[in-house]
Order: C-alpha cells, then structure tokens, then sequence
C-alpha cells in the first residue's frame, strides 16, 4: 500500500534527479555518481527494492518501469564502483566452482 508521502517522495527524488541531470555538464558523470550513490552495495539497492515493491504492489505498472530503471542503476554501479570483500569472496568462489 503507498501513502501520500512515499508517492511524493519519489516524485520529488525524480525531479531532483533530472534536474540535476539536465544541469549537469558532464551527464555520464552524474549517472554514475547517481548510480554508486544510490547503491554502493547490493543490500542497499535491495533494501531499496524491497520498500518499493511493497509501496507499488497495487501499482505494477509503476513498479515495473521503477524496477527496471534502479535495476540499470544498480548494474551502472557494479560497474563503476571497487568491488566489496563480499563481493570478491563471491567471484572467487564462482570461479572455483566453475572449474
């Protein structure tokens, strides 16, 4: 169930977002900023993700294009940003596994 204020939250955070953006010089930069910012590690974009699929439950159309855009928002940061102790063990262990 959403209330008024996680509506207005998140509308007010994509205001923010593309207002920033159009006044930025550097665009990519900013994505990426945004990005690592948002979410500096996976518990964070799943913290994030899950408070917003219980929000929008009722509204899975919303839910859908807010999912898909945090999704290339996270992959953006994976990208961008040190990988983690966590992180690293978890590739290791992949690797080995897949030996």
């Amino acid at each position: 169930m959403t209330d008024n204020r996680s509506n207005s939250q998140i509308i007010k955070d994509y205001a923010t977002y593309i207002k920033n953006l159009r006044n930025a010089e550097n665009k990519d930069k900013y994505i990426k900023y945004t990005a690592i910012t948002l979410f500096p590690n996976e518990e964070a974009y799943n913290r994030r993700m899950t408070k917003y699929r219980k929000w929008y439950q009722n509204k899975r159309e919303f839910l859908v294009s807010v999912e898909n855009l945090y999704n290339l928002y996270f992959t953006l940061s994976k990208e961008m940003r040190p990988m983690t102790e966590t992180e690293i063990e978890e590739a290791i262990k992949e690797v080995l596994i897949d030996e």
